[in-house]
């Protein structure tokens, strides 16, 4: 049998000789970008004409909301046309102070439906006909298309920019209200916004005192030529100069157009 091998004493180092360095693992550069995301509203909402709770009379608000998306990197500003398509815009009514979110309000036919099959059954309950069908007691106050995708267009400059475009949304019921609009990127989770902007105070009329709606900005028109649908006033498409009309005709200052593609 082997006697057992004593291993070697630690040897300490001789006075003034370098000790050894352990080898460190290099450490990788950070490719992660922090990008920021900003909502600038180029075309503000000023005003609005009820469209109350029919189905059919739907007037949008004017002029109708543009938000640009400015994504920077550090100071310097990026465009990401493959991201852009997981992007979208929200829109939502909120008060005019930016305290209570309005996004719904109670239909005044549910209630008096509701209030005169009370008092049908109550006078006759034996021959009372069926209730009639009360509708609906709670409906969105903000109608219209409320999200909107992100559109790579070119800027009244020349420039390739981001925007979101909001045509046809309107509002039920007249007072003053803000707009708040929120970005989502859809292909990450989109119960977080990523980012916010409110417009300013939007009155909205009953119909006896709109005051009619107003000129379609430079923006607006930049927009639809290239194919976006906004609402055109049709008299400052032709110069100011309303066409002719025939017998019983009357010129509609306020007629609106859909202008895109090459119109």
């Amino acid at each position: 049998m082997q006697p057992p091998v004593e291993l070697p004493a630690k040897v300490e180092p001789l006075e003034g000789q370098p000790t050894a360095v352990p080898a460190l693992t290099p450490r990788r550069k950070s490719t992660e970008r922090h990008i920021t995301n900003e909502l600038i509203i180029r075309q503000q909402p000023n005003r609005a004409r009820m469209c109350g709770f029919g189905t059919k009379d739907y007037r949008p608000v004017d002029p109708a909301p543009i938000l640009q998306l400015v994504r920077r990197d550090g100071d310097h500003a990026v465009l990401n046309y493959k991201q852009a398509t997981s992007l979208v815009c929200h829109a939502a009514l909120w008060s005019a102070d930016g305290t209570e979110e309005r996004s719904v309000v109670l239909n005044p036919g549910s209630v008096a439906v509701a209030k005169k099959s009370d008092q049908s059954q109550n006078a006759d309950p034996a021959s009372a006909h069926p209730a009639p069908t009360a509708p609906t007691g709670y409906v969105s106050a903000l109608v219209g298309s409320l999200v909107s995708p992100c559109h790579v267009l070119t800027d009244i400059d020349g420039t390739r920019a981001l925007f979101f475009t909001f045509p046809d949304l309107s509002i039920r019921t007249s007072g003053q209200y803000i707009l708040k609009f929120s970005l989502y990127d859809m292909s990450k989770d989109a119960s977080q916004a990523m980012a916010f902007a409110v417009s300013e105070v939007i009155s909205v009329y009953p119909p006896k005192t709109f005051p009619g709606m107003t000129e379609s900005s430079q923006l607006a028109k930049c927009l639809a030529r290239q194919g976006i649908k906004l609402h055109i006033r049709s008299d400052m498409r032709r110069g100011h100069h309303l066409a002719p009309v025939g017998p019983g005709e009357v010129n509609d200052p306020d007629t609106e157009e859909y202008l895109d593609g090459d119109a």
